[in-house]
């Protein structure tokens, strides 16, 4: 317990203590008893002597405590913290970097310009980009450090990327649905045509490439529902993390139950972005459909996409939707469970011919 005690106040960055400091918690404790120090027994002696490292460890926890709660800075950089990996600050930077017109060559820049006006003043400084990693930093002094640790910025970052991938293909479906040359231009690549079929129309290679378009049309509309949704589904679950610790930290009356708050933040954001067991399917899930929208964009610009292609995507995405909606009835009706509200979101959409 003194060395607890003595962490606290290096926490608040006191590293010296006055003078005779327990001396004289434990002189006030002794005054209250019966015995004299020259007459104490040991037994007592220990007795007091532990319940002055508890007065001690509590008093300087208090004082940390106040620290913490002084002037909201822990509650303001905690919301920072939501800005910069799911808030305001995330959505202008996704919004800068992955539009479809985005010249954006320097992304440390793109992040401070999300930034500004969006992140209290004073933790501006404390923010950095780094640009190689897709990833922020955020350096803190000694009393902040003690509670958001290492290991809790990692997991944000985790949970700010996949929130960012997410949104980049939503973009390129969007881009792709809104690009009425590209649609209007696609055509089925002459490898693929049934010419001896085609010549018992007129018009049969003019209903193949049509059947293409309109084909991608419903399938690049539908799969972006489905991206939408996931999307939508985790940021909630992120949102929900930081803002219950952050009405833990408002709250707290003991810095025992700010450490906890932290501990119990730092799992759950860890369960939403660790890839075992069925969430490992759910971040498989989205990896396939961010990659197949980047396939199926580079086949569209190059004139290469047909419409087995497409049949197999839309087959790939009924199944995995499919499996994901079964595990709907192994969780029951837990409506905390994702794929409760996969279920209620996607039971409806239709791949293509059933």
């Amino acid at each position: 317990m003194v060395l607890e005690a003595v962490k606290c106040r290096i926490r608040i960055g006191i590293i010296e203590f006055s003078y005779k400091t327990f001396t004289k918690a434990f002189h006030s404790i002794l005054a209250a008893t019966k015995f004299r120090q020259e007459l104490l027994p040991f037994d007592e002696f220990r007795s007091i002597f532990f319940d002055t490292c508890l007065l001690l460890k509590n008093r300087f926890a208090d004082e940390l405590l106040e620290e913490v709660h002084k002037n909201d800075r822990f509650v303001n950089l905690w919301v920072d913290l939501e800005n910069v990996v799911i808030g305001s600050i995330s959505q202008q930077y996704a919004t800068t970097v992955f539009r479809s017109d985005s010249n954006v060559t320097n992304f440390s820049d793109a992040f401070w310009l999300a930034s500004r006006g969006r992140m209290n003043k004073e933790n501006m400084i404390l923010f950095s980009w780094i640009a190689t990693k897709s990833e922020f930093t955020c350096k803190l002094g000694h009393l902040l450090a003690s509670f958001i640790r290492p290991e809790l910025i990692e997991v944000m970052n985790q949970c700010m990327k996949f929130a960012h991938s997410a949104y980049r293909t939503r973009e390129l479906l969007v881009t792709m649905a809104n690009d009425k040359e590209l649609m209007c231009r696609m055509k089925c690549p002459q490898s693929t045509l049934d010419i001896s079929k085609a010549h018992h129309k007129m018009n049969g290679v003019d209903n193949m490439n049509r059947a293409l378009r309109t084909r991608l049309r419903f399938f690049v509309f539908t799969l972006e529902q489905v991206v939408s949704h996931f999307r939508e589904l985790f940021s909630d679950k992120v949102r929900y993390v930081f803002k219950t610790k952050r009405d833990e930290i408002v709250n707290a009356t003991s810095l025992k139950e700010v450490e906890n708050a932290m501990t119990d933040g730092y799992k759950k954001l860890s369960d939403l972005v660790v890839r075992v067991g069925v969430r490992r399917m759910v971040h498989e899930t989205m990896d396939m459909f961010m990659n197949m929208t980047d396939e199926i964009r580079l086949r569209s610009v190059s004139n290469t996409l047909d419409l087995d292609y497409l049949e197999r995507c839309e087959e790939s995405v009924r199944k995995t939707l499919q499996n994901l909606l079964s595990l709907h009835a192994a969780w029951g009706n837990d409506k905390d469970s994702i794929f409760f509200h996969l279920s209620v979101r996607l039971g409806k959409i239709k791949m293509g011919t059933q």
